[in-house]
C-alpha cells in the first residue's frame, strides 16, 4: 500500500496532538516542592534565598562567555552551505569571539533519506561533521561540547551499535556516550557544564523519536555528575541538551526541571529541537518555577543562528545572533530585565554597580565602544507635564510616569495613547490625505470652476469636527490636571495646533508639491 505525504502529515499531526495532551499537565504544573526538596539536600532556606553579592566594576574576573549552536543537520542530500558555513563559524566566529566553551546541543546530522521519508544514520554526514571540526582545529581553540539529538539517534538500537556514529565521529562521543560534565576554571570561579542526553534507547526511526526520556539509570547518572560538581565547589552550573524540558519524559517521579532546580548553582538550561516551530515562535525563553532560565535556540539548519552567552559577576545574559552578522554586542551589566533570575542573581549587584559592561566583537578592529540610552531621546516625545498629584509635578510618558523621585510603570498609559491615536491621529491622517488628493484632481481637470461656499463648508467640516472633539478632550484634561498640564501637553493640546497647521498647509500647498505628496497613498500621484 502506497503511503502518501498527506498520510504522513496526518500521522505527524496525531503524534504531536498526543504529545501535547500527554505533556499538558507537565507544562502547566507548578511544583512548589522543588525548593523544599532542595533544602533537605544541602542548603538552608536562608542560604538559598541569598545569591552572592558582587561589586561590579572594571575587573575582568568573575566573567566567562561561551557560544551555543544547535540543530546543525549536516546533510548529504540538502543544502551543502550548512557545512561550508559551519566551517566559517568554526574558523571566523570562534576565532573572533574566543569563547571558553562551545555547546553543540544536538541534531548534529540530518539522518534523513533523500525522499525525506526514511530515516537512518548516514556515515558520510558524520564524516563531514568530523572533517569540519578537524580541519578547523576548533578543539584546539575552545572546549567543544557536543551532545546527541533525536536525529543523531534515528535507527540506533544501542550505544554499542555499529551505526551509533556519534561515539566515533563527535568530539565527546567516544569518552562520553551519554550525559557528561566538564568543570573549568576561569579567573577565581569554577563553571560546570552538564550535558543531558535524553535520547531514547533504543532509538526508533522518525517520527517516533521526537520526545526524549530519562530513565532511572540516566537520572542517577545525572545526580552523580552534579554531586561531583558540588564536591569541586563549582560556583555556577550551566545545563544543556537537545530536548526542551517540556519534551522530556521521566521514568521516575523526578522530572528534569526538578533535577535542575534542585541545585542552588544551576543557572540555565540551554536546548534546541523545536526550530522555532517553523518561524511562529522565534524566541522560546522562559523562567521556570524553580528559578532557572530555559532558553531554546533557533536552528542552524535553516536560520543559521547561534547564541552568545555570558556570566558576568553572577549575572547571566545572552543574545541570539544570525551567522555573519557583525558586530556582535552583548550587554552584561545591566542585563536584560526580562531575563532576571531573583533566586539565582543578586539584584543589588546591578543596582550598586558603577559601570556598564559590554562584550563587543567584530571582524574589524574595535577601537572604541559607545553606549547610548535608546538613541539618547528617551527623555525628550513626554505626553504631559503637570501636577499629577496636588503640589507634586509629574512627567507622563507612554511607558510610565515620574512623580517626584518615584517611578510608576506604564499600563493604562498605553491604552490612553492608543485611544488618542485611534480617535484623532488616524482620522487626521485620512482627512489630510483626502484633501491633498482632491486638490490634485481639481488641478488636473481642465477649466475647473470656482467652488461654491457650500462646497467650501463641506470641505472644512471633517477637520472642524475633529478639532472640536480634540478641544473637548483637552478641556476634560484641563479639568483633571489643571492649566500647566494642559499647556505642556503634546498629546492633547499640541495636537490641536498641529492639526490646524497641517490643514492650512495642505490647502495652500503649491501644485508642484501636491504630486509628490499624493504619490505616497494615491495612484493619481
Amino acid at each position: 500500500m502506497k503511503i502518501t505525504k498527506s498520510t504522513i502529515v496526518l500521522l505527524v499531526f496525531v503524534l504531536m496532538l498526543s504529545i501535547l495532551v500527554a505533556n499538558v499537565a507537565d507544562l502547566i504544573n507548578v511544583d512548589t516542592h522543588v525548593l523544599d526538596d532542595t533544602l533537605s539536600n544541602k542548603y538552608t532556606r536562608e542560604e538559598w534565598s541569598r545569591p552572592r553579592y558582587y561589586d561590579i566594576g572594571t575587573t575582568f574576573d568573575h566573567l566567562i562567555w561561551f557560544l551555543q549552536i544547535s540543530d546543525i543537520h549536516i546533510s548529504i542530500f540538502r543544502d551543502p552551505f550548512r557545512i561550508t558555513e559551519l566551517k566559517e563559524f568554526c574558523n571566523v566566529t570562534v576565532d573572533i569571539i574566543k569563547p571558553s566553551v562551545v555547546l553543540a546541543s544536538g541534531d548534529l546530522t540530518d539522518a534523513k533519506a533523500k525522499d525525506k521519508m526514511g530515516s537512518k544514520q548516514i556515515l558520510e554526514e558524520w564524516k563531514y561533521y568530523k572533517q569540519v571540526l578537524d580541519e578547523t582545529e576548533v578543539a584546539k581553540k575552545t572546549l567543544w561540547l557536543d551532545v546527541r539529538g533525536n536525529h543523531d539517534n534515528f535507527n540506533v538500537v544501542s550505544l554499542e551499535a555499529k551505526n551509533n556514529y556519534y561515539s566515533n565521529y563527535s568530539i565527546q562521543g567516544k569518552k562520553h556516550p551519554r550525559s557528561y560534565m566538564y568543570t573549568i576554571n576561569i579567573g577565581s570561579e569554577l563553571y560546570t557544564f552538564i550535558a543531558v542526553d535524553a535520547c531514547l534507547k533504543p532509538g526508533p526511526r522518525r517520527p517516533f523519536n521526537f520526545v526524549g526520556v530519562l530513565d532511572e539509570q540516566e537520572i542517577k547518572s545525572i545526580h552523580s555528575l552534579v554531586n561531583k560538581s558540588q564536591e569541586s565547589n563549582a560556583d555556577f552550573v550551566i545545563w544543556f541538551g537537545h530536548y526542551p524540558t517540556s519534551c522530556i519524559l521521566s521514568q521516575t517521579n523526578t522530572g528534569v526541571r526538578n533535577i535542575i532546580g534542585r541545585y542552588k548553582e544551576s543557572m540555565v538550561y540551554l536546548c534546541g529541537h523545536y526550530h522555532t516551530l517553523g518561524g511562529t515562535v522565534p524566541n522560546m525563553y522562559t523562567l521556570q518555577q524553580a528559578g532557572f532560565l530555559e532558553l531554546e535556540l533557533a536552528d542552524w539548519k535553516d536560520n543559521r543562528m547561534y547564541r552568545l552567552a555570558a556570566i558576568d559577576h553572577g549575572q547571566f545574559s545572552f543574545i541570539d545572533v544570525k551567522h555573519e552578522e557583525w558586530p556582535v554586542v552583548l550587554i552584561t551589566n545591566p542585563k536584560h530585565a526580562l531575563y532576571t533570575m531573583p533566586r539565582k542573581e543578586n539584584v543589588l549587584s546591578v543596582v550598586k554597580s558603577t559601570h556598564i559592561r559590554v562584550l563587543a566583537f567584530s571582524i574589524a578592529p574595535i577601537k572604541s565602544v559607545e553606549v547610548q540610552l535608546d538613541d539618547a531621546t528617551w527623555f525628550k516625545c513626554p505626553w504631559a507635564i503637570g501636577e499629577v498629584i496636588d503640589n507634586h509635578t509629574g512627567v507622563i510618558f507612554a511607558w510610565g510616569t515620574f512623580v517626584g523621585n518615584s517611578y510608576l510603570p506604564g499600563a493604562f498609559t498605553y491604552a490612553y495613547g492608543f485611544f488618542q491615536l485611534f480617535s484623532f491621529h488616524l482620522p487626521l491622517m485620512l482627512i489630510l490625505a483626502h484633501r491633498v488628493d482632491k486638490r490634485l484632481q481639481s488641478f488636473n481637470k481642465p477649466g475647473h470652476k470656482s467652488v461654491s461656499k457650500v462646497c467650501i463648508l463641506w470641505q472644512h467640516l471633517p477637520i472642524t469636527l475633529l478639532v472640536i472633539m480634540q478641544v473637548s478632550m483637552a478641556y476634560f484634561f484641563w479639568l483633571a490636571y489643571g492649566t500647566l498640564a494642559t499647556v505642556l501637553c503634546p498629546l492633547r493640546t499640541w495636537s490641536i495646533l498641529l492639526a490646524i497647521m497641517l490643514w492650512h498647509q495642505v490647502n495652500t500647498m503649491p501644485q508642484s508639491c501636491l504630486r509628490s505628496a499624493t504619490a505616497i497613498w494615491s495612484p493619481h500621484g
